[in-house]
């Protein structure tokens, strides 16, 4: 054998070698990394997988245990435990969205919230709460408290330094939902006899901007320009700014996109009938579902997930892509798992170019961006919960196994475009070009 030849396959040998070595790092490198774990204090006898909750920005997480125990740590300072505490009846723990606090809530229908900027100082502690709702940046905390029969007060606090009451509502008779509209107002919805929905502007002093007889519920859109209200006939109006624009009725339940294209509606009925309604395109009907049990939209609107019962009554997940031409890009049937929800099981990140996916505590990873891959990015088994969280910077997934806390990043959208694409290697042999594809 000529030695020109023998060198010729020699440096193909070490180029295609050196070629399967970059090919094997830049596929790890769209999966998730590790970046940080810890063992947590914890005694083994007590500990719970299924309790596990983590803040918006992945700094701080909460462990609870089935014998009430509470802890909740701080990720950036080395695991470094800020709250431990027995609470009797213990539920869960969660965050704001701006993860500047922790509230606690009991069965006992105690809520305590946990100033964690500040060492985990607790700053508030109410008995007899139904429920309670933070505005969307975090500022204000209303809590709904039962005083006797169908009789609540409601209250409203400024969190900007420390807790401080600017608004409250005593002894009032059948408060049957509440909820913030562009952060500064809040509307209550009164029930009884006579039904009203009443804004109340809490820079003001809480004084009311609005009263509406008969409107039990009303919604905007985010980009303002529509508005939805529902009365107690279940009957729904929707205005384009102030003009009315469409009429619906037996309607259960409604939403809007988070850009306000799209508007889904579900109603009352035999088959219980989902219909997801295109704004942008003379409100025309772009799909529809029946036996729909709960529904969302993705936070990039270009997803909606529903739950739905089939014909033979299955319980089945599915994923629909929005566009001018809808389509079902993910369907799974959760078989005798009935108690699966959107809200806990099928997770989009907050950018919504990642879903999560939980059947019988083994999860799945998703990529949905630029278009959904039915192929799994990351599994994970026996785990009970696992959290997206994103610091401004970066997209995580964080979770507990056993007394173990791991936290991956997700790979980034340029590195997600990469993989698109075929990856090809030139280079110059004795003059002579080879293409790898």
């Amino acid at each position: 054998m000529e030695i020109g030849t023998y060198m010729k396959r020699i440096a193909l040998l070490s180029v295609l070698i050196l070629f399967m070595l970059k090919l094997f790092a830049f596929n790890n490198s769209k999966k998730p990394q590790l970046v940080s774990q810890f063992k947590l204090y914890t005694n083994k006898k007590l500990d719970s997988v299924d309790f596990f909750y983590c803040s918006p920005n992945g700094r701080y997480v909460a462990d609870m245990n089935p014998k009430t125990e509470l802890q909740i740590y701080d990720l950036d300072d080395h695991g470094k435990s800020l709250v431990r505490e027995t609470i009797p009846f213990l539920e869960y723990c969660k965050f704001n969205c701006n993860s500047r606090f922790g509230v606690v809530y009991s069965y006992a229908s105690m809520l305590q919230l946990h100033d964690l900027k500040n060492g985990g100082k607790k700053v508030l502690k109410v008995a007899d709460v139904v429920s309670y709702k933070f505005c969307k940046d975090g500022r204000y905390l209303a809590i709904k408290i039962k005083k006797g029969m169908n009789t609540y007060d409601l209250r409203c606090y400024d969190l900007k330094k420390q807790p401080s009451l600017v608004f409250e509502k005593k002894d009032k008779l059948f408060i049957e939902n509440y909820a913030f509209r562009i952060a500064r107002y809040l509307a209550v919805d009164y029930g009884g006899d006579t039904p009203s929905l009443s804004l109340y502007d809490l820079k003001r002093e809480g004084k009311a901007s609005y009263f509406m007889l008969q409107i039990c519920e009303r919604k905007y859109s985010a980009d303002g320009k529509y508005t939805a209200d529902k009365n107690i006939q279940n009957q729904l109006k929707l205005y384009k700014g102030e003009s009315f624009y469409k009429k619906f009725d037996l309607v259960d339940s409604y939403k809007f996109s988070s850009d306000g294209r799209y508007f889904g509606v579900k109603f009352y009925g035999k088959d219980v009938l989902l219909k997801v309604y295109d704004l942008k395109n003379k409100a025309n009907v772009i799909f529809s579902l029946k036996g729909v049990n709960n529904y969302k939209f993705s936070p990039d609107s270009r997803y909606c997930m529903a739950i739905y019962y089939d014909d033979a009554n299955r319980k089945i997940f599915q994923l629909y892509a929005l566009s001018n031409k809808v389509k079902n890009v993910f369907s799974r049937e959760l078989g005798d798992i009935w108690n699966l929800s959107l809200k806990d099981d099928f997770k989009f990140s907050s950018d919504g170019k990642f879903l999560l996916c939980n059947k019988g505590r083994s999860w799945r990873l998703y990529t949905t961006y630029p278009f959904f891959k039915k192929r799994p990015l990351w599994k994970c088994k026996d785990v009970g919960n696992v959290c997206f969280s994103n610091n401004g910077r970066h997209e995580f997934i964080i979770y507990k196994k056993v007394n173990m806390i791991k936290k991956y990043k997700l790979p980034t959208q340029h590195q997600q475009a990469k993989k698109d694409f075929s990856t090809r290697l030139d280079f110059l042999i004795n003059d002579q070009q080879l293409l790898l594809s």
